[in-house]
């Protein structure tokens, strides 16, 4: 069992949108209660209810655990949202990192019949309306095979895999949203910066996304900004608000 923090304004009337934070942390680290903790409570303030969850790492437990609690969690909102006001017909999903191609790929898993079986779930009562994926990684494969300085990223998918012949993981191609991108795929906000060696996975992203026809706007902060990865969950820096700010006004514009 995990617990979540939520977050929802002082003031309010009637039922909130709901945003679901999921960390990041490489699969294999990371937890709610850091800068998430002070993140979803200054989102909460632009008027949505906000759940920061923790899930299963990859030291403890092999992919899928972690795309299953995210799943756990808006089945949470299906069942339990009514006593928090919270609004399941209005439901975004945001993370940074491995955060971001968790939220990623919940959301694509539950557009797609094919892989809602692949992964034996049963899709919950929720309607995901958006997105705001920052820093992300969507092709497992792409990740290990690109110029980066990430010497860790092959023991890093054995982990997540709990083996070492992780590419033959009878789940491994499905855990790719770049590889299984659905057309029903929600509108999401995209987010990266100069600065950032995994630029090239948002980039990426976007041509496919583009492709396909969904919506979506991509945010890439200049190199002379000086902002690198996920610099966005830490609220010490201005352009962190700002582009808070963006991501509501997308989510507001495609409700």
């Amino acid at each position: 069992m995990h617990r979540m923090d939520i977050a929802r304004p002082l003031v309010y009337e009637g039922k909130l949108p709901v945003i679901v934070q999921i960390h990041g942390g490489g699969w294999v680290y990371g937890h709610k209660d850091t800068y998430y903790k002070y993140y979803g409570m200054e989102l909460s303030r632009r008027g949505y209810g906000v759940l920061t969850i923790n899930y299963r790492l990859g030291f403890d437990a092999p992919f899928p655990a972690q795309l299953e609690d995210c799943v756990a969690a808006l089945k949470w909102i299906e069942e339990h949202g009514d006593e928090y006001d919270l609004d399941a017909s209005k439901v975004y999903l945001i993370g940074d990192s491995a955060g971001a191609h968790l939220s990623a790929l919940t959301a694509n898993t539950l557009v797609s019949q094919e892989l809602l079986s692949k992964f034996d779930f049963t899709r919950p009562k929720v309607v995901i309306k958006g997105l705001g994926l920052s820093c992300g990684v969507y092709d497992l494969v792409r990740l290990l095979n690109a110029k980066l300085d990430y010497p860790n990223r092959v023991m890093t998918a054995q982990t997540l895999f709990d083996r070492e012949d992780f590419m033959n993981h009878p789940l491994f191609p499905y855990s790719s949203v770049s590889n299984n991108l659905h057309p029903d795929f929600p509108p999401s906000y995209l987010l990266t910066t100069q600065n950032d060696d995994l630029i090239v996975e948002t980039m990426q992203f976007d041509k496919e996304l583009r492709a396909l026809g969904i919506k979506h706007k991509l945010r890439v902060m200049a190199k002379s900004e000086k902002l690198y990865h996920v610099f966005n969950i830490k609220l010490i820096y201005p352009q962190s608000l700002d582009v808070m700010d963006e991501m509501v006004r997308f989510f507001k514009n495609n409700n």
